[in-house]
């Protein structure tokens, strides 16, 4: 994080130290589902406040190195455990609101463990990452490998009279605050750059698949009048005009069958690729694959059979039975 910053014209001298951490979300952990019934009370006391938002779930191992940069003392919990925490700006305006939550929440289910109300207080200790200066952090001592990790924060501890948020924000290139990384919106990000290479991809791929086989068609075609020669003096030797048509054809399906396998590989590859990067998002399912699978193999036959066709009559003008 050091060489980020310092790549990118931040004065380290101006933090005293930081924490990157890592949050994890749970859909059933809003605000409104932890108030339980109390939830109406308190929409009405503030009316403006989203109470579908998420809490940030953090372990207290993350959390206790947020406190350690800050300068506060750890918390201590005992183990399958949970603490809420809000920042100290926050905690003045909905604390009373926090603390209902705490009090309505012997146990939670987070993830796949039941978890033990450890405080009988709120921690007014937390950090901010959100526009309207309320971030409500569900703290846990559990095993968070059954948790969805949702993005990565810095929460940064700046040394007495500097104001460098904005600075450090322009340095990352991240929007205000001290969120730096989202690995929700990385990997959106990044899914939406595979997509489109993906497609340019598999376009150009469908696009010289299908040129191919106009090249390859028109080749045979090109053939057929240069070899006028070599079929007289087969069908001179003894060997009909069955046996020549059947040469034809062995020639032409040899010279459209080795652009069809690797066409074929292209499709199912290319295709099984995109579904990857998207998550099954596009190309969902087998059926696209096999669909495209079978449109390729009917756009050759196609050629072949045009091909065929126009070299059979090519070929019968040489020989007579």
């Amino acid at each position: 994080m050091d060489e980020v910053l310092s790549d990118n014209g931040y004065d380290l001298n101006q933090l005293r130290s930081y924490a990157s951490i890592i949050v994890y979300d749970d859909a059933q952990m809003t605000y409104g589902n932890l108030l339980k019934d109390q939830r109406q009370s308190f929409q009405s006391a503030y009316p403006n406040f989203d109470f579908d938002t998420e809490a940030d779930i953090v372990t207290l191992q993350d959390y206790n190195r947020i406190m350690q940069a800050s300068g506060y003392p750890s918390l201590e919990l005992s183990e399958n455990s949970f603490a809420i925490a809000l920042d100290e700006q926050a905690y003045g305006l909905y604390g009373d609101m926090v603390q209902t939550m705490l009090e309505q929440n012997e146990t939670l289910m987070v993830g796949q463990t039941i978890l033990n109300r450890g405080v009988d207080q709120i921690i007014d200790k937390g950090y901010c990452t959100m526009s309207n200066g309320t971030t409500i952090q569900l703290i846990v001592n559990m095993d968070a490998t059954s948790l969805h990790p949702y993005a990565s924060y810095m929460v940064a501890n700046y040394y007495d009279g500097s104001n460098q948020d904005a600075a450090l924000s322009q340095a990352l290139s991240i929007g205000p605050y001290t969120r730096i990384d989202s690995r929700l919106g990385t990997l959106n990000s990044a899914s939406m750059l595979g997509i489109v290479m993906a497609f340019v991809g598999l376009y150009i791929g469908v696009a010289l698949t299908l040129t191919c086989g106009v090249l390859v068609a028109l080749k045979q075609l090109s053939d057929a009048v240069d070899e006028k020669e070599s079929i007289v003096h087969i069908y001179r030797i003894g060997y009909g005009s069955t046996t020549c048509m059947r040469i034809t054809l062995f020639k032409t399906m040899i010279a459209f069958g080795a652009p069809l396998f690797l066409s074929l590989i292209h499709t199912v590859v290319g295709l099984n690729f995109v579904s990857f990067i998207t998550n099954g998002i596009l190309m969902n399912g087998n059926w696209t694959v096999y669909g495209c699978t079978m449109l390729i193999l009917c756009i050759y036959l196609l050629y072949f059979a045009i091909t065929m066709y126009m070299k059979r009559s090519i070929v019968s003008g040489y020989i007579h039975d």
